[in-house]
């Protein structure tokens, strides 16, 4: 798993779904100021959801993220990457991350699970 973050304003928030009891998700994107493929996708899952509750389409954030990789139940062969937020910072905020926030050089090339 690889954590970084992503700065940019928030093109489009969409509405919370819910697919059991245990598992919800909400969706924002993000637009950043690259030249290319400027729009990322991210996901808050369960209580993160709640992170998004001060958001407003048109805001300067900053989402520190985990990337991970999954395969499909129904092809092994084909992956599907997932981009789920764990923090997210406002432009005003100021904001220092904490040490135990940023991720440290063992961690970033740790072992993979798979």
């Amino acid at each position: 798993m690889i954590k970084t973050s992503v700065t940019g304003k928030v093109f489009k928030k969409y509405s919370s779904e819910k697919f059991s009891e245990k598992f919800s998700k909400r969706t924002i994107v993000i637009e950043t100021k690259e030249q290319y493929n400027s729009h990322v996708s991210i996901d808050f899952i369960n209580a993160r959801m709640e992170l998004l509750k001060p958001i407003k389409t048109g805001q300067t954030v900053t989402v520190f993220v985990d990337v991970y990789s999954r395969p499909s139940a129904s092809n092994p062969d084909k992956y599907f990457n997932n981009i789920t937020a764990w923090k997210i910072a406002f432009e005003d905020d100021d904001f220092i991350p904490e040490m135990d926030d940023v991720p440290s050089p063992e961690d970033m090339n740790s072992d993979l699970p798979f």
